[in-house]
């Protein structure tokens, strides 16, 4: 296809109109006759002769042809070839959020790929095709979560069968929540673990014996999930933890944390022990619980009992309660 760099120039083709008025307006010379004697002839007034048709047409067409072929080469003329893309060799799928982590974890791998004529992909409801530039320069990371497995289900309606797919994700628990589903794709899948996948939340809180607030807080971190104990004095604030008290009730939040605050429990666990015919028994069980409240400075109140039907209906709510406040 040809192509003009400056197309501005072929305003010069209004030029040929000057050799064409050169020509229209065209005066005439005047011709010479011989004559034997000029004593008849008296004077007369010099006259031209003027004639608006065109007597040389060879000249007038090269002249504008030339005005033609200057103005067309001002313009600098190119020829360009339309080549039709290649087929993409396959696909590359990344998700938006966190492609800058993912792209510094497989970098060289997403590269040779880019290289061989892999197309590069969001790991969205839309697939769109995307410039790695371009991503890597987006500062707005918001992302619609969505499992990976309805998205992969999905994906095998609008990609091309037997179409080579390449998929770097995280290995986060929150994204594999629904179902596997049956997936009919040349699948190659490569995870990473996030080095921010660190998470905090309250697991219970309570009133100990002494009127402080123990909490119970779960970390949960790359390498495994932990739980440690903080006790905080009602009349003490603390830099970490919120205390609120609505309808009566005492709640406990987290700062600068996404979790919904956890009720403060501020009831006394009652504990009943059968000892009939159990006496050796009821004592071990008795110093064990009282181990139990110890540690978990618990407010426990433990009462002996020989009525075995009230017993068997507290044994498993017990037993449910007092778990909750041992360390996992």
């Amino acid at each position: 296809m040809l192509q003009l760099t400056n197309p501005l120039w072929l305003w010069a083709i209004a030029g040929i109109i000057v050799p064409v008025l050169i020509h229209l307006w065209h005066i005439k010379t005047g011709r010479t006759l011989k004559i034997g004697s000029i004593a008849l002839l008296g004077e007369s007034a010099r006259q031209s002769s003027r004639s608006f048709r065109v007597t040389d047409w060879p000249l007038l067409l090269l002249r504008c042809l030339l005005l033609l072929l200057l103005a067309f080469l001002l313009t600098e003329p190119y020829w360009q070839k339309l080549l039709k893309p290649a087929p993409a060799k396959g696909w590359i799928l990344v998700e938006k959020t966190p492609v800058k982590e993912v792209y510094q974890h497989f970098k060289p791998k997403i590269d040779s790929l880019l290289k061989r004529g892999y197309e590069l992909h969001l790991l969205d409801t839309s697939f769109k095709a995307v410039k790695l530039a371009e991503i890597l320069k987006d500062t707005v990371l918001q992302q619609k979560q969505v499992g990976y497995w309805p998205l992969l289900k999905s994906l095998e309606q609008k990609i091309p069968q037997k179409t080579k797919v390449y998929l770097f994700t995280s290995k986060q628990l929150q994204h594999f929540k629904s179902k596997k589903p049956l997936l009919n794709l040349n699948l190659l899948w490569q995870t990473f673990t996030p080095a921010d996948s660190v998470s905090t939340w309250i697991q219970n809180a309570y009133f100990t014996a002494t009127d402080s607030i123990r909490a119970i807080v779960g970390n949960s971190k790359p390498g495994g999930t932990s739980f440690s104990t903080v006790n905080l004095q009602s009349a003490n604030r603390n830099a970490r933890f919120n205390v609120t008290i609505e309808g009566g009730r005492a709640f406990i939040s987290i700062k600068n944390n996404t979790q919904q605050a956890v009720v403060v429990d501020t009831s006394t666990l009652k504990i009943s022990i059968y000892q009939h015919n159990f006496a050796a028994d009821a004592n071990y069980l008795s110093a064990a619980l009282q181990a139990v409240k110890k540690f978990s400075d618990r407010k426990m109140k433990i009462v002996y009992t020989a009525c075995y039907t009230l017993v068997r209906s507290l044994y498993r709510n017990t037993w449910k309660q007092l778990s909750n406040f041992i360390l996992p």
